[in-house]
Order: structure tokens, then sequence, then C-alpha cells
């Protein structure tokens, strides 16, 4: 399984694959947060789930275990990092 948290990973694929790959995939794909949210409201964790993070959920489901990693960069941040290292260095070996 593909497992994504939100419409927007979903909306991403749907962007930039091809429809015929994108139709492929899409049995594999599975939406984490619906079952979640499900679970959640079953055993009355919640009033509502509208506004919850991905971090809120996993504090709720998994209330005894530590905090998840949280990367110190942002996904753009990590981007424009990975752009300026690849404008630097014309060849792979050159990479650490």
């Amino acid at each position: 399984m593909l497992i994504h948290w939100s419409q927007h990973e979903h909306a991403a694929l749907t962007e930039h694959l091809e429809p015929e790959l994108l139709k492929a995939l899409e049995p594999y794909l599975l939406n984490a947060r619906k079952p979640a949210k499900k679970y959640l409201r079953k055993n009355g964790l919640v009033d509502s789930v509208v506004g919850l993070t991905l971090t809120d959920f996993y504090r709720l489901i998994c209330p005894n275990q530590s905090p998840m990693f949280v990367f110190p960069r942002g996904p753009a941040e990590a981007c424009r990092i990975i752009g300026r290292a690849c404008a630097r260095t014309q060849r792979w070996r050159n990479f650490s």
C-alpha cells in the first residue's frame, strides 16, 4: 500500500502522473486519515476532528508513545538545500 494522509498528496499525484499510471496506482493508495478519524470517533477520543494535525491524531491514538520525530526543516527548505547542492555539483561521484 502507498499511504498518504491528506487529499493534498493524492492531488499531487493526480497533477504530476500520467493518467494510466495513476489508474494503476489507485488500488494501492490508502488515505490513512479516513480510518484514523473513524477510530477516534468510534472510541470517543474526540468530539470533532476538524483542525487536528497528523501529530494530534498520533498523540490521541498512541498516548503512551514518545512524540514523532519532527524534521528541523520543512519540505520547502529541504528542497532549496538540495537544489543548491545539485547546482554546485556536476557529477554523481561528488555527492557524499
